[in-house]
């Protein structure tokens, strides 16, 4: 199931870019190529990155969920939250051609929530880790893994998103704006590699631990027979 889910997001990602690079070849024909284009890409491309930050947030999502132990009252307020910033990812599409006053607010409102929904899944696995850690001194080296990659797999879109919000919000940067925003899916699909590459390592150094602790405690079993 996951190997599928991770073909799946490679080929969005793969579409997402032929699709911009035969944009770009547009761009540098002709003027009325590079309109037509230019209307392509405030369709197609808004779209695309919403969906693809949508599916990437899934596979946090559900990671939420087994972690409060599958209640839907606790993680009914992350879908929402969710389902929220994904319909300000499609608004902002919408209003971009329409209503163009709309667009800063559509914008700002798929900031938040995406955000917000991104800090608060770091949260409950912050504190899931922390408790693990009381409890489970001994496998200290893989939850140190597990931290260490929670880091490094949060870190990019939570950057991304705050540096998104300055650009556009307070140094008023359209072009800088505009590079971060796109940019802003694949620091989601690196975020997700690095997550499941930290639960390969932290799955290989579970393995290990279990199998030394294990070889000890035959070890002493051994010794008290011989005794």
């Amino acid at each position: 199931m996951l190997t599928h889910y991770v073909l799946g997001i490679n080929m969005m990602c793969l579409l997402h870019t032929l699709i911009r690079t035969v944009l770009a070849f547009y761009y540098i024909r002709d003027t009325v190529e590079a309109d037509a284009a230019a209307g392509v890409s405030a369709t197609i491309l808004p779209v695309m990155i919403t969906l693809e930050t949508m599916v990437i947030q899934a596979y946090f999502l559900f990671r939420c969920w087994n972690i409060l132990d599958k209640r839907k009252w606790a993680t009914a307020p992350l879908v929402v939250l969710w389902i929220l910033s994904g319909i300000a990812g499609i608004c902002f599409v919408g209003v971009s051609s329409s209503r163009p006053r709309m667009v800063m607010g559509a914008l700002a409102a798929w900031i938040a929530l995406s955000l917000l929904l991104d800090i608060t899944m770091t949260i409950i696995t912050i504190l899931y880790l922390i408790r693990q850690q009381r409890e489970y001194n001994a496998y200290t080296p893989v939850l140190v893994t597990i931290w260490n990659m929670l880091w490094l797999a949060a870190i990019p879109p939570m950057i991304a998103m705050i540096t998104l919000m300055f650009a556009v919000y307070v140094f008023n940067s359209g072009s800088w704006g505009t590079f971060i925003y796109d940019i802003s899916s694949k620091l989601f699909v690196l975020s997700l590699l690095v997550a499941l590459a930290g639960r390969e390592r932290a799955a290989n150094k579970l393995k290990r631990a279990t199998q030394m602790e294990l070889g000890s405690v035959s070890k002493d079993s051994f010794g008290r027979l011989s005794d």
